[in-house]
């Protein structure tokens, strides 16, 4: 199983610190965890095939552009999404 997780990554905010946490945590249980660090949903979006299943490490600021159609969208592609929300 993969999981992709939608973040920033590697920056010095809280947000980060909780995605590379999470991240950390997930891959202790087996899990792949492929960190996307564009957090605009057209790059995911875009691709040929949405992940299986998306994690959005969702932050107002940093994450604006996903709307509720984007992760509609993902769903109606087959993903699964989990959104957790900060």
């Amino acid at each position: 199983m993969k999981v992709t997780l939608v973040s920033t990554f590697g920056d010095a905010c809280g947000v980060s610190e909780y995605g590379a946490y999470w991240k950390e945590a997930v891959e202790l249980e087996g899990v792949k965890v492929e960190v996307h660090t564009d957090l605009h949903p057209k790059s995911i979006l875009e691709a040929q095939k949405v992940p299986p299943i998306l994690v959005i490490n969702y932050q107002a600021a940093l994450l604006s552009q996903w709307h509720p159609e984007h992760i509609r969208e993902v769903k109606k592609r087959g993903g699964r999404v989990l959104v957790v929300w900060h």
